[in-house]
């Protein structure tokens, strides 16, 4: 599992991982890059032999992978910026946002990296952007992907008083199909 430290950079943020103690009890946290940049969001391919993550090395956010857990080889993936990498779960693709746009990029990790041409797949001010948190998740087939929404009520008086803060909440709609499977079609 990766997280992220601030560095001793203004604003920067370095990559740590955890990794298991010799004696399987508990974990270490191990340095995997510290840079004089800011680095976050990463991830392991599904073979844990590489990482996808954002960096801001070269003056604006950008997808790179290195391998694990040398840390070597760093190869950028996105053009013209990018955020929020994610792996399809084979390992074939990767996804990132680039300007509230989702790309994918074929990606084979074996034997050697080998990165395609990134695809634009669909856009929606809902991604939000490169340095943001993940607003999106694929599904174990890679075909349909999860997005976070801004919900707006919709009625402002029935929200509670935030002293000027702005509200998070979460919807959950559970059992969604079941509701719309028996309406006829008008």
């Amino acid at each position: 599992m990766f997280y992220e430290r601030p560095s001793s950079e203004p604003l920067g943020h370095d990559l740590w991982y955890l990794e298991r103690r010799d004696d399987g009890s508990s974990y270490q946290a191990v340095p995997f890059l510290q840079t004089s940049f800011s680095e976050i969001l990463a991830q392991f391919s599904p073979d844990e032999k590489w990482v996808a993550y954002a960096s801001n090395e070269s003056g604006r956010y950008e997808v790179y992978i290195r391998s694990f857990p040398d840390g070597g080889g760093s190869r950028l993936v996105s053009v013209n910026g990018g955020g929020q990498p994610r792996w399809s779960d084979e390992g074939g693709e990767l996804f990132y946002v680039v300007e509230s746009t989702l790309m994918a990029v074929p990606v084979s990790t074996g034997p050697t990296l080998t990165i395609g041409k990134p695809q634009r797949l669909f856009s929606s001010g809902d991604l939000g952007s490169a340095g943001s948190r993940y607003t999106h998740d694929i599904t174990p087939d890679g075909k349909q992907f999860v997005m976070a929404e801004a919900v707006v009520p919709d009625d402002a008086s029935d929200e509670p008083e935030s002293d000027g803060e702005p509200q998070t909440s979460i919807r959950i709609v559970e059992n969604w199909y079941a509701e719309f499977r028996d309406r006829k079609q008008e």
